[in-house]
């Protein structure tokens, strides 16, 4: 997926993040500022992972609200390694990525959004998210900060519910975070 400023990559067992300066690349792009930079001026970069650890590598992904963009890769000289009309989709889903749990990802507004359903004999306490490569982690009013050289990403507070007889019923909930990993209370 395509990010402000970086890309997503979803795999079986993990996100990947790979973010770059968005704003310093702006300035290269904007003409009324480009001549007081550099050629040596360069654009940060930083990646990470959030791995799910101990998840079900054989789960499967679902993509649905497929988009009307398309991208066209092309790797090297070998053109076994070539893609083109790569269709991007809305919502993908990982379904059985613990037991009796699916990961559903999505775009909202402009952002990223994901959710954990956990059906019945589903155990929250399986889901651990370990961040790799992140410089920083901390929980700050219940939201999850995510720091690196030169951004920071906030994961809202969690929000629970299950449905009971059709209706939502919230549920509390809260990130615990313990050697950069998170996990839910409920």
């Amino acid at each position: 997926a395509g990010l402000d400023g970086g890309a997503l990559f979803l795999e079986k067992d993990r996100l990947t993040f790979n973010l770059y300066d968005k704003y310093k690349a702006r300035q290269f792009h904007n003409t009324n500022i480009r001549q007081d930079i550099k050629l040596d001026d360069k654009i940060n970069g930083h990646a990470f992972s959030v791995v799910f650890e101990g998840c079900n590598t054989e789960n499967t992904i679902e993509k649905l609200q497929q988009g009307v963009y398309y991208e066209n890769y092309f790797i090297d000289n070998d053109k076994s390694k070539w893609k083109g009309n790569v269709k991007n989709y809305h919502q993908l889903w990982v379904k059985n990525l613990y037991n009796f749990i699916d990961y559903e990802i999505l775009t909202v507004e402009g952002n990223i959004k994901y959710n954990i359903h956990v059906m019945p004999n589903g155990n929250i306490d399986n889901v651990k998210l370990n961040y790799q490569g992140i410089d920083r982690i901390q929980l700050r009013r219940g939201e999850l900060s995510l720091k690196t050289e030169f951004t920071e990403l906030v994961e809202q507070k969690p929000y629970a519910y299950q449905l009971i007889n059709g209706v939502k019923k919230e549920v509390a909930c809260e990130f615990v975070l313990k050697n950069n990993i998170i996990s839910y209370k409920l």
